[in-house]
């Protein structure tokens, strides 16, 4: 150990006398220097080289992240819209039914005569009538759905329960003309004609919005529930 150390000096300073009595103390010097030297290489922080590769790193992880597409959501579910039955009808209990059948009902305004008004009861979508009549009428019915037609307007998904009324809401147009003048009916778009006839008519029709022509020109009226509407 000792002879290791006095390589350090020069021979010159070595030779020197009185210099093997302070070898300790140097020795214990430059021991000291070399373990100083050895902590601070240890506390050293990173070369710039190597800091800047990480952070070159970091930023590509964070472009790569916010050029990734948003997660698809989920497909929604499109929902199916039904008609409200309580606009075209009334349905209620019927205590003197007893088995599965139910009952369509259209009554027009009393005291009117709407004996020439037809309808007609259909499958969904179908165009052969199941039953049909001329006038106020009441058919059983197998409980389901069902489109009606009234004065050819066709309402659809009519339900009809077991032990239950379905009342259709029907009003009338009582139409005033002379024998000469003829009268059409036709929907609201003024485009699908539904009934029509000379002179005075009385005609049934499910309550709405209709169009009453008269030679080429249009005029709109509405139909209410149990009542006479005058044209």
């Amino acid at each position: 150990m000792n002879h290791w150390l006095l390589c350090l000096f020069p021979s010159s300073l070595s030779n020197r006398p009185g210099f093997r009595k302070r070898f300790p103390f140097l020795a214990l010097l430059v021991l000291t220097a070399c373990f100083l030297l050895q902590c601070q290489n240890q506390e050293d922080p990173p070369s710039p080289t190597v800091a800047s590769q990480s952070t070159d790193a970091a930023q590509q992880e964070h472009s790569a992240a916010s050029t990734q597409p948003p997660p698809t959501p989920p497909p929604t579910i499109p929902l199916v819209e039904t008609r409200d039955s309580s606009s075209c009808c009334d349905i209620v209990a019927n205590p003197d039914l007893k088995g599965r059948l139910g009952r369509l009902v259209v009554n027009f305004p009393e005291g009117t005569n709407s004996g020439s008004t037809r309808i007609d009861v259909f499958k969904p979508g179908e165009q052969k009538t199941l039953v049909g009549g001329f006038g106020g009428h009441t058919f059983d019915l197998l409980p389901g759905i069902y489109d009606v037609e009234i004065s050819k307007k066709r309402l659809t998904e009519v339900p009809i329960q077991s032990a239950h009324d379905t009342r259709v809401k029907v009003g009338v147009l009582q139409v005033n003309a002379g024998g000469s003048t003829r009268v059409d009916v036709v929907d609201k778009d003024g485009q699908s004609a539904l009934t029509g006839g000379f002179g005075n008519q009385t005609i049934g029709l499910p309550v709405g919005t209709f169009q009453v022509k008269v030679a080429g020109q249009a005029e709109p009226v509405t139909i209410d529930d149990g009542k006479v509407t005058e044209f």
